[in-house]
C-alpha cells in the first residue's frame, strides 16, 4: 500500500506540473499521442522525452561500456576529441527553442554528477517547468551533500548502475569503482529521505544482466531490499561492440531471471525486467518504438541522435542543435526518412535499429 501510495503521490505532482504549460502544453501532448498512433513523417509538436548527455569523462571503465574498449584503435578513434563537459551556456542553447519538455533524462557515457554545472543545468529545467528530471549515475559521487543538492533540487528519478549483488563481481564488472562505498553513498541518500520526510527522487537500481553477473540476479534484488531503493531495473545488455559477444545472455540463463522475479514478489521489491527472455513481464511500452515521433538524444558534441541506444554521430545523426535550428532539424528530411524507415519497415527497419535490445 505505502508503494501504491508512493506511486500516486508522484503521478499528481507530475500530472500538476504538466498542467502548468497551460492550453498550448496540453495541446502538445495531444499532438504527440497522435503521433505515436499514426507515424507521421512530420511531427507538429515538441518532443515530451529529452536525453542529455551532459558528460563524457568518466571515473569508471566498465567492461561492458565504450570506454571500457579504449585499448582498442578504432575505439580510440571514434571517441577523439569526445571527453569533455557540456557547458552551461551549451545546454542552454538545448533548450532555447524547445517547449512543453515532460522529461529529461541526463545521462550519457560519463558520470553526469562530474560536470560541475550539473545543479545549474537542473535549475534551468525547473525554470522552463519540466515536471520530470531524471538522472543517472554510478553512485560514486553520491556524498551526503550531493544528496541534499539532489533532494534540494527536486530531481524525481535518480538510477544507480550498481550490475552486481557483491564486490567481488560489482569491481570485477565496474572497474574503478568500490562497492562499499557506493552502498553506502545510496543508504545515505535514502536516510536522507526519510529524515527530511520525502518521497523524491524515486531511487532505482540498475542490474545489466549478462554471463558475468546473471548468478547474482536474486541476490541484487535482495540488496535493493536492504538500502531501501524503491525499484530494481534488470535490463538486457546492449552489446556495444562484436568483443563484447560473450556477455550476452541466452535461453539457459532465464532460470535467474525467473527466480529474481519470484525473490522480488516475495520482498515486495517493485521490479521491471526491461528483457527478451522474459516477455510476459516486459512493460507493454517497450514492445514498440516511439522514440523518433517524441523524443531525442542529443550528445557531448550537439548533435540530436535518434535513441539513447545508438547515440554516437556515426551511427544516427539528424542535425547539431548547436548549429541549427531546432526545427529544421526536427522535421528535418533525415528524420523524417528515418520516421518513415522505422514506421513502414521499407525496405526494412533502419540499420542501427535491427539489433535493439529494447523493442521486439
Amino acid at each position: 500500500m505505502k508503494t501504491k501510495e508512493a506511486i500516486a503521490r508522484r503521478a499528481e505532482r507530475y500530472y500538476q506540473n504538466v498542467s502548468s504549460f497551460g492550453p498550448a502544453g496540453l495541446l502538445n501532448i495531444a499532438a504527440l499521442k497522435a503521433a505515436r498512433t499514426f507515424e507521421p513523417r512530420v511531427v507538429h509538436g515538441y518532443p515530451s522525452f529529452i536525453q542529455v548527455e551532459v558528460t563524457t569523462i568518466c571515473n569508471y571503465r566498465c567492461e561492458m561500456c565504450w570506454l571500457g574498449l579504449l585499448h582498442l584503435d578504432e575505439v580510440k578513434e571514434r571517441y577523439k576529441g569526445r571527453f569533455k563537459h557540456m557547458t552551461f551556456a551549451q545546454f542552454e542553447k538545448i533548450f532555447r527553442d524547445i517547449k512543453y519538455t515532460e522529461c529529461v533524462l541526463l545521462q550519457g557515457i560519463g558520470e553526469p554528477f562530474l560536470n560541475p554545472d550539473i545543479f545549474d543545468m537542473i535549475h534551468l529545467l525547473h525554470d522552463r517547468r519540466c515536471p520530470h528530471i531524471w538522472i543517472i549515475t554510478n553512485g560514486s559521487t553520491l556524498t551526503r551533500e550531493v544528496s541534499r543538492e539532489i533532494i534540494d533540487t527536486k530531481v524525481g528519478e535518480l538510477c544507480v548502475s550498481i550490475d552486481g549483488a557483491t564486490a567481488e563481481t560489482f569491481e570485477k564488472i565496474r572497474r574503478g569503482g568500490n562497492f562499499e562505498e557506493v552502498i553506502q553513498n545510496l543508504k545515505g541518500l535514502v536516510e536522507e529521505k526519510r529524515v527530511r520526510g520525502v518521497d523524491y527522487p524515486e531511487v532505482a537500481l540498475i542490474f545489466v544482466a549478462m554471463k558475468s553477473n546473471i548468478e547474482e540476479a536474486s541476490g541484487f534484488i535482495r540488496l535493493a531490499h536492504e538500502i531501501g531503493a524503491d525499484r530494481v531495473d534488470i535490463k538486457e545488455f546492449s552489446q556495444p561492440h562484436p568483443s563484447l559477444g560473450h556477455l550476452q545472455l541466452d535461453s539457459a540463463d532465464r532460470k535467474y531471471l525467473l527466480e529474481a522475479l519470484e525473490t522480488s514478489r516475495k520482498l515486495g521489491v517493485r521490479a521491471h525486467f526491461f528483457h527478451k527472455l522474459m516477455p510476459e513481464v516486459m512493460p507493454t511500452s517497450r514492445q514498440k518504438c516511439y522514440w523518433p515521433w517524441n523524443s531525442m538524444v542529443v550528445t557531448i558534441d550537439g548533435y540530436i541522435t535518434t535513441c539513447w541506444y545508438n547515440y554516437h554521430p556515426q551511427d544516427s545523426n539528424m542535425g547539431n542543435i548547436f548549429e541549427q535550428d531546432f526545427h529544421s532539424i526536427w522535421n528535418g528530411q533525415k528524420y523524417q526518412d528515418f520516421r518513415d524507415g522505422l514506421a513502414r519497415s521499407i525496405p526494412c527497419k533502419p540499420v542501427i535499429c535491427q539489433n535493439c535490445p529494447g523493442y521486439s
